[in-house]
């Protein structure tokens, strides 16, 4: 999802946009590399994060909120920073401000997240057998989501779930797929797994290759 990562260097700050004159004799701003909405430096993420789980005032909070809505990280970036689990709990914050500003956060990664997860696998032409079978399958899974109250039939997760078990096993069926099938509908059973699929924290990816420790 983001195009760059940036690792500030030691004692180097933010880098300040130039000025130069454009028609009529106006300054026009230059974009530096890191105003750029698809490049994200770490130490500020991180520095974001620290931020907003202080003593800050609900003003300087909703702030940085804004600030990180500017930005697009990855879902690795999101997950392995631990900002995508402060932003979802500041969505309960006792200020309406504050918790009206997370959920906006959270609900626009969340949106990118499955976006780019329904993009990553194309769909694949098959026989009816085939699509019977797999149909199953996204029966049995869409009926394990529907437990949660915040799962969405229209939102493609289902599809795209079952897409990425099937490609995983080569795009073949047989015993490997049923098992799979099985291990991932088993693993959403319990429901802080499935909350983490359903808000984007866990990826489809990552799902299946926990599944594969307890096939």
């Amino acid at each position: 999802m983001d195009k760059f990562v940036v690792r500030r260097l030691p004692g180097a700050g933010s880098s300040s946009t130039d000025s130069s004159l454009g028609n009529g004799g106006r300054r026009q701003r230059q974009a530096t590399l890191e105003s750029l909405s698809g490049v994200v430096v770490l130490e500020d993420v991180q520095l974001t994060k620290r931020v907003l789980l202080s003593d800050a005032s609900p003003a300087v909070m909703i702030e940085n909120l804004k600030k990180l809505r500017r930005k697009t990280p990855s879902k690795e970036i999101i997950r392995d920073t631990g900002i995508g689990r402060v932003v979802r709990q500041l969505r309960h914050h006792s200020d309406a401000g504050v918790a009206g500003e997370a959920e906006r956060l959270y609900t626009l990664w969340k949106d990118r997240i499955l976006e780019l997860s329904h993009r990553q696998l194309l769909p694949v032409r098959t026989d009816l057998k085939t699509a019977t079978f797999r149909d199953k399958a996204r029966g049995l899974i869409r009926r394990t989501l529907e437990k949660s109250a915040s799962f969405d039939p229209e939102g493609g997760l289902v599809d795209a779930l079952e897409l990425e078990v099937f490609h995983e096993n080569k795009q073949l069926l047989g015993d490997p797929y049923r098992r799979k099938v099985r291990a991932v509908v088993f693993a959403l059973r319990q429901e802080k797994k499935r909350e983490e699929v359903l808000s984007g924290e866990l990826t489809l990816k990552d799902l299946c290759k926990q599944c594969k420790r307890i096939l």
